[in-house]
């Protein structure tokens, strides 16, 4: 494998734009930690030969059965990795300029939150569940909102968001 990617490696440091999505479409039977290890092995890899340039593997995006939805969500994560990664250096730089003391964190789509760190490494999070969108909806005609009018609440699933 380490040959395989070597002789691609030099082509994408050369060309703006180029990042790597690994997704390990098929493995029949094999337990989802070796397929995590073997995609971690595979960024590895890349990180070492093609140093700078985004690499994202579905293992950590969307560790799920269906291949579709863990391809076309990693793409869309590793698309947005490099404006993440600017915004929230930028926004740390800011925050550290004007002296707030602390760390930050990121909230996510599930309720929980991440690290900057995380955030630039997964930054589009993880596909929202169906129970999810349940939740959103109950509390919403519920008594606890009722202070909520005309408020639109953006619910992102991770590849777009309901509103």
């Amino acid at each position: 494998m380490r040959l395989e990617i070597g002789g691609v490696a030099p082509v994408f440091q050369d060309q703006p734009g180029i990042a790597v999505v690994v997704e390990l479409m098929n493995l029949i039977g094999a337990p989802a930690w070796r397929a995590a290890s073997w995609s971690g092995q595979f960024q590895q890899l890349c990180a070492e030969l093609a140093p700078g340039v985004p690499v994202s593997t579905s293992s950590e995006v969307v560790p799920e059965i269906r291949e579709y939805e863990r391809t076309s969500t990693t793409c869309g994560n590793v698309y947005v990795m490099p404006l993440m990664a600017r915004y929230l250096d930028d926004l740390e730089r800011k925050l550290h300029d004007l002296g707030i003391p602390g760390h930050f964190y990121i909230m996510l789509s599930s309720g929980g939150v991440a690290t900057p760190a995380t955030a630039k490494r997964v930054p589009i999070g993880r596909m929202g569940e169906a129970e999810e969108f349940g939740d959103l909806v109950a509390f919403l005609v519920s008594e606890r909102a009722a202070f909520i009018t005309g408020t639109a609440i953006n619910f992102d699933g991770g590849m777009a968001a309901v509103v």
